[in-house]
């Protein structure tokens, strides 16, 4: 029965990477195309949704199975961590010199948004639980992300070029996916329908396999679905970086964080709490507090770990910054495994 689950939860990570890449992201720069968003706005909002979309229903999945809360906080401070230490690595590794120096002021405002965000939920998590007034200043951080975003270029009087895809020029030679591309709100909802499917067997595949090892849920969120849901932001990142658009690639990596913690945790712990409240139980939610709260102090640790680099390295991406991430990520890796031995 073992092998089985594995089988599964591979199979569920890469379906939900598949349905993310090919039709849940495409359908959200349609819309982008479609509304003429700012690409500044865009990658701060609907394109944070789409590569935070697996973390974002893991938290969903999780929190409506009993006992699986731990594997939805796991899986997005996982993959914060992921996305700062090894996606910003990776970058920096790969981006080409001359080409790797960052719009200090856009990183900077990602970076401040997200350590005010980390800096919440560390304090909201120190007692073992979250309750309800404490999930609602997520929610009040995005919001007012979201809107600094948007005021932003105006602000720091700059233009953003509109970088999307022709929403009619594609040639797609499959029939479905042709069908899909010409009525992408229809993809939009179907995407959303297939991924919370998908991702409910994953998170029960992958607290079957925990409870089969006697491993803690929280680190098979903080490792396996982690790193499974964040490769493909690996690739896409790399390619972006060899294209010369680092800057792209930080604050999307920066921004899909942002969105993971106040909306894949806050917004949906907001929602739990304000049931249970509503029905008369009790509103909170456990904190696993042997596993999750050193991660999350490790997430702060990441954030003022690549501002440091930042600020010595004067806004530009080296090799050494590059390496240095990803040695971090491998040190928390250890640490969490050594924790479970």
């Amino acid at each position: 029965m073992i092998i089985a689950y594995i089988a599964g939860l591979i199979l569920a990570l890469w379906l939900i990477n598949k349905i993310c890449d090919r039709y849940f992201v495409e359908s959200l720069e349609s819309i982008a195309e479609k509304f003429k968003l700012s690409s500044d706005f865009a990658g701060a909002t609907l394109m944070a949704i789409g590569s935070s979309a697996p973390e974002l229903f893991t938290s969903i999945a999780a929190l409506s199975m009993v006992g699986s809360e731990a594997v939805g906080a796991g899986t997005i401070i996982g993959s914060a961590i992921f996305n700062i230490l090894i996606i910003i690595g990776v970058v920096a590794i790969a981006v080409k010199p001359g080409k790797n120096k960052l719009t200090w002021h856009i990183v900077f405002r990602d970076l401040a948004f997200y350590l005010g965000t980390v800096g919440w939920f560390l304090f909201a998590s120190i007692d073992g639980s979250i309750v309800l007034w404490e999930s609602v200043p997520f929610l009040v951080l995005y919001i007012a992300y979201i809107f600094v975003v948007s005021k932003w270029a105006k602000w720091m009087k700059i233009e953003h070029p509109k970088e999307y895809k022709d929403v009619d020029g594609e040639y797609v030679s499959n029939p479905i996916d042709r069908f899909l591309n010409k009525h992408y709100l229809l993809t939009f909802v179907l995407s959303i329908a297939a991924i919370g499917v998908t991702t409910h067997f994953m998170v029960d595949f992958a607290v079957n396999i925990a409870d089969y090892f006697d491993i803690p849920s929280a680190i098979i969120g903080l490792t396996v679905l982690a790193a499974g849901t964040s490769v493909p932001d690996v690739l896409s990142s790399m390619v972006v970086a060899k294209k010369g658009r680092a800057n792209m690639a930080v604050t999307n990596a920066v921004s899909s964080n942002i969105f993971d913690i106040n909306i894949g945790l806050g917004a949906v712990f907001f929602s739990v709490l304000l049931y249970k409240f509503i029905k008369g139980e009790s509103i909170s939610i456990p904190i696993d507090s042997s596993t999750l709260q050193m991660s999350i102090i490790f997430l702060f640790g990441t954030v003022v770990l690549l501002l440091s680099f930042l600020f010595i390295s004067r806004w530009k991406l080296n090799k050494v910054i590059g390496y240095s991430l990803i040695l971090a990520y491998l040190a928390i890796l250890t640490y969490n495994i050594v924790q479970i031995l």
